[in-house]
């Protein structure tokens, strides 16, 4: 099934499947396998899957019915936090779909800054809070540095 969602909407998505924390807003049962299989129309959000896909391979679970290790869950946050900033950006998914198993330049340069962030290399600053995805988009509100 195909789907659209925006950038805050996949984040928090994201974020409620990493904390399910019951004192805030909890996960749908259904939330995460939709979000997972759905085939995104949003090119920011399917590139934020992308990445995602990448940590939860290589953070596999150890327990038969986890989605994938603990060890992946600071990759997830910090994912999530970009892709709400507005810095996981892509013009069209083509440019982090693998081909013949590589990985193309674009996914290499969104997993560093995943890693980075995660690291804590870089900060994420947000100018103008409260913008929706478009208008953080289109006023280039938000850097890394």
């Amino acid at each position: 099934m195909q789907h659209w969602y925006s950038n805050d909407e996949a984040a928090a998505i994201i974020r409620r499947f990493v904390l399910n924390d019951p004192n805030t807003d909890t996960l749908n049962p259904y939330e995460w396998d939709d979000f997972w299989s759905d085939a995104h129309t949003n090119p920011d959000v399917h590139a934020a899957w992308a990445v995602l896909s990448v940590y939860e391979s290589r953070f596999p679970s150890q327990r038969k019915h986890n989605f994938c290790g603990e060890e992946a869950f600071p990759y997830f946050i910090a994912t999530a936090n970009l892709l709400e900033h507005g810095l996981i950006h892509v013009k069209n998914i083509s440019e982090v779909d693998f081909v013949n198993d590589e990985m193309p330049p674009k996914m290499k340069e969104l997993l560093e800054l995943v890693e980075d962030a995660v690291k804590g290399r870089h900060k994420v600053t947000v100018e103008g809070s409260g913008q929706t995805d478009k208008q953080r988009n289109e006023n280039g509100a938000c850097t890394a540095r």
